[in-house]
């Protein structure tokens, strides 16, 4: 089934969607990911505007079960964030 659902979005151009965004945008990859290395998460960084980018070079895909301290910290300074510029 995860095959079949990779083949089904290899061809997918999201680019526009991407750079339509207008939310608070936080891309995040491991250093080690081979399924989205760093240099695709930083080109779909570089779509969003205004979209904050960070890796975790010790880390591959699942950050929150290879970093979870440091993925919870993330995301919580993140959404702090988002809160304190309001609406």
């Amino acid at each position: 089934g995860y095959a079949a659902s990779i083949r089904g979005i290899l061809d997918a151009d999201i680019r526009a969607e991407l750079a339509a965004l207008a939310c608070p945008t936080l891309v995040v990859t491991g250093g080690r990911d081979v399924l989205l290395p760093p240099e695709r998460g930083r080109e779909v960084a570089d779509l969003v505007p205004g979209a904050r980018y960070e890796t975790f070079p010790e880390a591959a895909h699942f950050l929150p079960y290879q970093t979870p301290n440091r993925f919870r910290t993330l995301l919580a300074d993140f959404l702090a964030e988002i809160d304190r510029a309001g609406p």
